[in-house]
């Protein structure tokens, strides 16, 4: 197989991925709140998303030339921040911080050597999981406050 059904196979997969999350974070409200399966789950089809696109060629990180790079990698921090809060928003911010710390030593060329220090490539990443997850749980008490007309 060539490299495009490769890349085919993997974004049908990432998307099927995300419906399941989707979905499955709309049914939460039906599930026992402390279930800790269900939690494991999710973290872990976020931190394989996160891999997948970290290692997989123009895919997280897409080379717009040798020397610069863009990322996609915030959409799944974004994603899991808002359907779990700070803490899975630190969490894959510092995995995303991770992954981009691993590129960055792998290929060390032009802006990425910016971000072979640790505390360039780590610390402001997971420091944005956090904020965003703190952002969308403030925004969703504002709105069920709201919603209750206070």
């Amino acid at each position: 197989m060539n490299y495009i059904t490769v890349s085919f196979f993997i974004l049908l997969s990432l998307a099927l991925i995300f419906t399941g999350v989707v979905y499955s974070s709309y049914n939460q409200r039906k599930r026992e709140k402390g279930s800790i399966i269900f939690s494991l789950v999710v973290d872990a089809l976020f931190l394989a998303i996160l891999l997948i696109m970290g290692f997989v060629p123009n895919m997280g990180f897409i080379s717009v030339t040798p020397f610069i790079s863009l990322t996609l990698m915030h959409l799944p921090v974004l994603l899991a921040a808002s359907f779990g809060g700070w803490r899975k928003g630190l969490l894959m911010g510092t995995l995303f911080g991770l992954v981009s710390y691993i590129q960055a030593i792998s290929s060390g060329v032009g802006f990425n050597a910016f971000f072979t220090n640790p505390l360039v490539a780590i610390l402001p990443r997971a420091a944005f999981g956090l904020l965003a997850g703190f952002a969308f749980s403030f925004l969703g008490k504002v709105s069920k406050a709201r919603s209750k007309g206070l």
